[in-house]
């Protein structure tokens, strides 16, 4: 019997019969109009496995391989033939791939454990042309940390768009290819760069997984040279190249972070050389907004990546066809994303494409016959099939749907062509570069400037340093003092007396960033400032906290904690205690927990509380335990009589809690309806901001309301809902208004749930979130996303779409008539 007989059950019975291809099913997947699922093969898990990567050979053949056994191929049936998949077994001692790609002189696998010789890049080949696989070549171990076949390890192979080199995908945990890397494109300086201690993730998950992270090399077809691109990744799984020959990837996040200040979406990335993409572990993980990281195109949100590919050589109608397909395996769902040039780099906003329950989707292909996408399920032992998607161009009648232009401007063009005149730089040169270099690194666009100083990085110090002594321009001083700073020792003085010309009131907001950051990185590779420096600075951030603007007060924040700056202790907490997204509330205790001196006992009481108001906070499944770690570290700084003073708080703080309500505390206003707030219909935006009377109250009310436990707003807020960003652009005010009051009326697909009943009767009703172990895990209650319903696999009788949404109704009840057009105003403006 299958290991998961209750899915296929599922699956079966939403599946029919399609003429076209006899030994094929539909299968009811959500699609856009036109498309059709169908499922080409049901693998046997108990013979063959779960299956976890796909490749497609020179005769339209399915290559895959267990994630712990054998690789298999399978001959896909011709049109109207009869005939089932031919499926064989390929008799080789290899397997365990996470990254298949065939090419024409050979199959390369991607081995990620302990099959054939261990870890790492093979070539398998045919040498006597008889269409069996007769040998296999190691080209490159890739020596793990730890225990071969671990998670986050040894992924993707994909092909350059020349089709002579490979460039390879490893997350976080695989490890550096044997004897290092031959060549880099990153120089090689990277360091945790943490100005305060971090805290380790309270499982002690990577607690020891330090930088690079995750990476993505390049190396020829015969594995001999190996050349590292980029780093700074959790845990890419693949990537693919565009037209322009630019590379894409979707990195995962760490759900159990969700609410933390750390916290870092499910993203798309542009991989560009000598990228660094800040991924360190625990609270150590850079913003996006440091200078010398770089962001993500699209933030995407909460999920668990796995395969992606271009729609280019699919047979699908614009959009699709130009389309970045990417997949999530822990929701079941694969989306679209169109990717314009936007800068140096890209900009773009995803869609849903397809969506099954449980669709735990590992890989995907475009067949280059018949032009339909392929995609494996499995993974962690659960169920694999094999499903195609096709475009039946004669079923979809309905009107096409008007996309925006993938045409980038002329400038966007201008500057990727400096971008990548810069990043011909990215290596060790003969001849000096530095005036082709320098006046880059001032630039407007924000990649242009990291290219710059990477390229300025890779040039020997000596060609440069003394050349900053002389800069004026405040951009290029910060950059320059990071490429030093970075690149250089013992230089603290003369870099901190440089950046001393610089006044943090002088600057607009991404510039105070900017050098705060440069004076960080300065502090960490060359030593502490004078007294006297740091007193300066630390009134100098003083003065300007808080700004009420989340990043720069954040970094203020860490700023003074590390100075110690007399007078900091006031201000934070008071922000602390008016903050209202968890995740500031969560840093600025996090940043105070490192001040043992300068308390008063009513500032220590006032801190301590938080800590009981901590727990109630929206976020991860670690949230507590984080902020039982903040408490501890701050406890061990409280000295005997503090101690004493305390004690009552602290243990009235270990007290267990009772259940926290499901519902607000203020008392019920009225069950509002929509034709009550707005009998207009037609009612616009403009009116609806000039009804706003507390433009601050607005963005109180989205707290109070609880929109923040599952919407994002900006960089605020939660991810398990859908990001109400610019909300009011894609929305009038009637059909916004609607959706909060009356959440079951219209549901998105990729936020549809699933309805589970048990054999003993059990209804439970949520989202799909992970498979394994011998069930699924679903989340049953959005306000608390880190709570998970786990369900065995041969308890489950019946799965169903559910016509309930997890948005619980009546959320806008406690607010009066003038809040909620308040919070309406406060969203217009976002």
């Amino acid at each position: 019997m299958n290991r998961l007989l209750p899915f296929l059950l599922f699956v079966a019975g939403n599946l029919t019969s399609w003429p076209t291809f006899a030994q094929t099913r539909r299968a009811d997947f959500t699609l856009p109009p036109g498309f059709v699922a169908e499922e080409i093969y049901e693998v046997p898990n108990s013979e063959q496995g779960s299956w976890i990567c796909l490749t497609v050979d020179d005769r339209g053949r399915l290559i895959a391989s267990d994630q712990k056994g054998a690789l298999y191929r399978l001959a896909l049936p011709e049109s109207g033939s009869g005939d089932s998949p031919s499926i064989e077994k390929i008799d080789l001692d290899i397997g365990m791939a996470m990254g298949l790609l065939y090419l024409p002189d050979g199959l390369y696998v991607m081995v990620n454990g302990k099959s054939a010789q261990g870890p790492g890049l093979y070539r398998v080949r045919d040498t006597d042309q008889d269409d069996e696989f007769d040998s296999i070549e190691l080209l490159r171990g890739i020596d793990p940390p730890g225990n071969p076949g671990a998670g986050h390890g040894n992924h993707a192979i994909v092909p350059s768009p020349d089709g002579k080199s490979l460039y390879v995908v490893c997350g976080n945990m695989a490890g550096k290819p044997a004897g290092g890397f031959d060549s880099s494109r990153v120089p090689q300086t990277w360091d945790e760069d943490q100005l305060l201690p971090r805290m380790s993730d309270s499982r002690g998950h990577a607690a020891n997984t330090m930088a690079p992270g995750g990476w993505i090399a390049k190396t020829d077809l015969d594995g001999k040279h190996w050349e590292l691109i980029c780093i700074g990744f959790r845990n890419v799984y693949d990537a693919a190249f565009n037209r322009e020959g630019d590379l894409f990837t979707y990195d995962a996040d760490m759900e159990f972070d969700l609410g933390t200040p750390w916290y870092r979406p499910t993203r798309i990335c542009h991989v560009t050389s000598g990228g660094e993409f800040g991924w360190r572990n625990g609270s150590g993980k850079w913003p996006a907004y440091y200078p010398d990281s770089l962001p993500s195109v699209i933030d995407i949100g909460l999920g668990s990546p796995t395969g992606v590919t271009f729609g280019y050589d699919t047979n699908f109608p614009a959009p699709y066809r130009d389309a970045f397909f990417f997949c999530d395996w822990s929701y079941g769902r694969i989306y679209t994303a169109n990717l314009v040039r936007s800068g140096a780099t890209y900009s773009g906003n995803h869609q849903l494409f397809a969506s099954f329950a449980p669709l735990p989707v590992v890989d995907i292909v475009v067949h280059p016959l018949d032009h339909s996408l392929y995609l494996v399920t499995g993974g962690r032992g659960v169920q694999s099939h094999i499903y195609r998607i096709r475009y039946d161009a004669d079923s979809n009648n309905q009107r096409k749907t008007s996309v925006a232009s993938t045409e980038s401007a002329p400038s966007a063009d201008r500057l990727h062509s400096l971008r990548r005149s810069l990043e011909e730089l990215h290596q060790p040169l003969e001849i000096n570069q530095v005036d082709q270099i320098w006046p880059h690194l001032k630039h407007q666009d924000r990649n242009l400037r990291f290219a710059a100083r990477v390229a300025l990085e890779h040039q020997p110090a000596a060609h440069w340093q003394d050349r900053l002594s002389a800069e004026t321009n405040p951009q290029t001083i910060v950059e320059a003092t990071i490429a030093l700073a970075r690149c250089t020792e013992n230089r603290g003085q003369p870099l901190l007396r440089k950046l001393e010309q610089l006044k943090l009131e002088d600057l607009d907001r991404r510039l105070q960033l900017d050098l705060l950051r440069a004076y960080a990185l300065v502090f960490i590779r060359h030593g502490n400032p004078t007294a006297m420096q740091a007193s300066q600075l630390g009134r100098q951030c003083l003065a300007l906290f808080p700004t009420h603007h989340s990043p720069l007060d954040r970094e203020l924040c860490r700023m003074l904690a590390f100075l110690r700056t007399e007078g900091s202790i006031e201000p934070m907490l008071k922000a602390l205690e008016m903050a209202d997204a968890a995740d500031d509330q969560m840093h600025i205790a996090l940043m105070l927990r490192g001040f043992d001196q300068g308390w008063s006992l009513d500032q220590r009481r006032r801190y301590f509380r938080w800590f009981g108001r901590a727990n109630e906070l929206a976020g991860g499944r670690t949230n507590g335990e984080f902020a039982r770690q903040i408490r501890k570290e701050a406890e061990a700084g409280l000295n005997a009589e503090e101690q004493a003073e305390l004690e009552p708080l602290l243990n009235k703080l270990n007290e267990p809690k009772p259940q926290a309500a499901t519902t607000p505390s203020r008392p019920l206003v009225k069950q509002w309806t929509v034709s009550e707030l707005l009998p207009d219909r037609d009612s616009s935006w403009p009116t609806i901001r000039a009804a706003m009377r507390e433009p601050n109250q607005g963005e109180h009310m989205f707290a109070v309301a609880m929109c923040n436990r599952c919407h994002q707003v900006g960089k605020q807020g939660g991810r398990v809902g859908p990001n109400l960003s610019g909300a009011t652009r894609r929305f009038s005010p009637y059909d916004l208004l609607e959706a909060i009051l009356e959440p079951n009326k219209t549901i998105p697909h990729e936020f549809q749930a699933v309805k589970i009943v048990t054999d003993d009767g059990k209804v439970v009703v949520g989202q799909v979130v992970n498979y394994g172990g011998g069930g699924m895990s679903v989340r049953t209650n959005q306000m608390e996303p880190w709570k998970l319903t786990k369900i065995e696999e041969d308890k489950i009788e019946q799965i169903s779409p559910s016509t309930t949404s997890l948005m619980p109704a009546g959320l806008l009840d406690t607010l009066s008539k003038q809040e909620i057009f308040d919070l309406l105003g406060w969203l217009a403006e976002q």
